[in-house]
């Protein structure tokens, strides 16, 4: 996001933040978040409307607040707050609602010490799901129905992961992003985020030694001057060397892509 929705976004996050400092139920406030963003997704009218600037802010905050009877004060409070705010298009709005939701799991799992491991567990499924098309296609089918692909999800990780991982993968199965995947990743990226760090996605062809694993974390954070969240992918393809994906930024180092360049240079 960019412009007016990134403020308005920091805003719904900020707001977000001092309520649960304050006592708010983080389950209740993530819960009640998505399922408001799915109401938004699922009445483009509706979110046009609370996102509409000709529309006095005060009457869309009047407008939404007379459908949260069902709600917590909290979250009745985020979602008034998120519809006076300026948004670019008005899909912004319902996104703002859910990084308001995936913020409430994170400092869930922050309070309970359990930060690092929810990054683990978020980057250890997305590991299954990529690696497995049945998987992946099953949890990406959009003709079955939501509780199905989440009663998958239970039972494949409910017993393994905490809380807050659970219910965060269990909203990736939604699709509001194209893919389960692009959920999973956007949700490890907020983790990282929180903690502020960057992720740096690791390619290697075998395991790495906990000696080369923090050389390779030293060099890192010495190139981006920001700590990082290594996630390292064991890939035979590559044959040999390293290659790193931070944001945008490729570092690829990969015997496999050398390779690959030298036959190109052979054919030219």
């Amino acid at each position: 996001m960019r412009g007016a929705s990134a403020r308005a976004v920091a805003v719904v996050i900020e707001r977000v933040g001092e309520l649960l400092n304050g006592g708010a139920n983080c389950t209740a406030l993530g819960e009640q978040l998505f399922a408001l963003c799915g109401v938004l997704d699922s009445q483009p009218n509706l979110r046009r409307a609370l996102s509409d600037p000709s529309i006095d802010a005060d009457r869309r905050a009047d407008l939404f607040g007379g459908l949260l009877s069902d709600f917590d004060d909290a979250t009745v409070d985020v979602a008034r707050l998120a519809v006076r705010q300026r948004w670019s298009v008005s899909r912004d709005l319902s996104d703002a609602l859910e990084q308001g939701g995936i913020s409430a799991y994170l400092a869930e799992a922050e309070a309970g010490g359990d930060l690092d491991e929810l990054e683990d567990e978020l980057f250890r499924f997305s590991r299954i799901v990529e690696a497995d098309p049945e998987l992946r296609d099953t949890l990406g089918d959009r003709s079955a129905p939501v509780d199905i692909r989440q009663r998958l999800v239970d039972e494949l990780i409910g017993e393994q992961v905490g809380r807050p991982t659970l219910r965060l993968v269990r909203h990736a199965v939604t699709l509001r992003h194209r893919t389960v995947l692009l959920g999973l990743v956007q949700m490890q990226r907020f983790a990282a985020a929180r903690r502020e760090r960057l992720v740096a996605v690791v390619r290697v062809a075998g395991p790495l030694s906990p000696a080369m694993r923090r050389r390779l974390q030293a060099t890192l954070t010495d190139r981006f001057h920001h700590d990082l969240q290594l996630n390292v992918i064991v890939d035979p393809d590559v044959l040999g060397g390293v290659r790193v994906s931070v944001g945008d930024h490729v570092i690829d180092g990969t015997v496999s892509t050398r390779l690959a360049e030298a036959r190109r240079r052979l054919a030219g």
